[in-house]
């Protein structure tokens, strides 16, 4: 059995440095959570993106597709936002998902037509938080539906929108798995959604198989509101203080 989060930040906010012993806090709350992996998909314009791959590089082994953090499998990513303001989160191995990085090192500047050309076959590529902002169902086009492996729930919007509704709808109007996923930028919030595969998940091909066969169940914790808000609450507090100089 795998439980899996698919869209984990690497960072506290995009504009900051990369912090170890914050990151180092994600993994022990995906430990506390019971989850056993989460993919790291910082945004592909946050500064010194590479910073936080660089860490792990350094101190955790890669094993096939993950680097082996404690026991917590880590999928390298990236979550990226096209001119079309769709963000997408891309699953790849961390060669191409460095290359992602440098080609959309600015928001909303590049096509999603363009982000299409760029994935290898074996990319995962997810749509995130669809509603957020509007209505993306007009913006897909043909090509990028048929690349599109699944989309989300997402546990701030779940919370904030209530748009579980809206986005089952989309996924069935597309024919698009469902995955749960937290999209935290603080280890508060770790546990609020996840994903659980019948299997033990080793490879990118394999979460893209399993997902396609719909081999999972989702999982909305019945805390997901405590812990969004607190994640949100403590990433604004993090940003504060690091603005006025206070250690933590």
């Amino acid at each position: 059995m795998t439980n899996i989060d698919f869209h984990i930040h690497g960072k506290i906010g995009s504009s900051l440095s990369f912090d170890k012993d914050e990151f180092m806090q994600k993994i022990l709350a995906a430990k506390k959570s019971g989850l056993d992996a989460f993919a790291l998909t910082e945004h592909s314009h946050a500064v010194n993106f590479s910073e936080a791959f660089v860490f792990l590089d350094a101190n955790f082994d890669f094993i096939e597709n993950y680097w082996d953090a404690d026991e917590i499998k880590i999928f390298p990513g990236t979550e990226i936002t096209t001119l079309e303001n769709l963000d997408i989160i891309v699953i790849d191995l961390p060669k191409n998902i460095l290359e992602l990085a440098k080609q959309f090192d600015e928001k909303l500047t590049r096509t999603t037509d363009e982000l299409l050309n760029l994935l290898d076959n074996s990319a995962l590529v997810i749509l995130a938080h669809p509603y957020r902002r509007h209505d993306v169902f007009p913006k897909l086009s043909d090509g990028f539906l048929r690349r599109l492996d699944a989309t989300e729930i997402n546990a701030k919007d779940f919370y904030e929108k209530q748009n579980e509704g809206q986005v089952r709808e989309l996924a069935t109007k597309l024919n698009l798995p469902i995955l749960a996923n937290s999209d935290t930028h603080h280890f508060a919030s770790i546990g609020a959604t996840w994903n659980e595969f019948e299997s033990d998940i080793k490879t990118i091909n394999e979460l893209k198989e399993n997902i396609r066969r719909q081999n999972f169940t989702i999982h909305i914790s019945d805390d997901i509101g405590v812990k969004v808000k607190s994640g949100i609450d403590s990433k604004a507090d993090h940003k504060l203080r690091l603005k006025l100089g206070i250690s933590e």
